[in-house]
């Protein structure tokens, strides 16, 4: 798993890289959240960054980025929520 900056149309953003198999009942979610406190409530307002990059071994390598430019939130958290229903 990675995180980085990625830029679009002149604008940075929050950027999260990882692998996943292909095909699994678990599934992988990204959120973020503008800062870390007591009452904070993640939200899915993430775009997946183009297609799934076929890896070796069943695995997938994705990319989603945050929907909100970097200059207009001076704090960003992401994370990785697994989820199996």
């Amino acid at each position: 798993m990675l995180t980085n900056i990625f830029s679009e149309a002149g604008s940075n953003y929050l950027s999260i890289t990882f692998r996943r198999r292909q095909h699994t009942d678990i599934q992988c979610r990204v959120e973020v959240v503008p800062e870390i406190s007591g009452t904070m409530v993640w939200t899915n307002a993430v775009l997946e960054v183009g297609p799934p990059l076929l890896q070796e071994g069943g695995f997938e390598q994705v990319t989603y980025r945050d929907t909100v430019p970097m200059e207009l939130a001076p704090s960003r958290f992401m994370r990785l929520k697994l989820v199996q229903p």
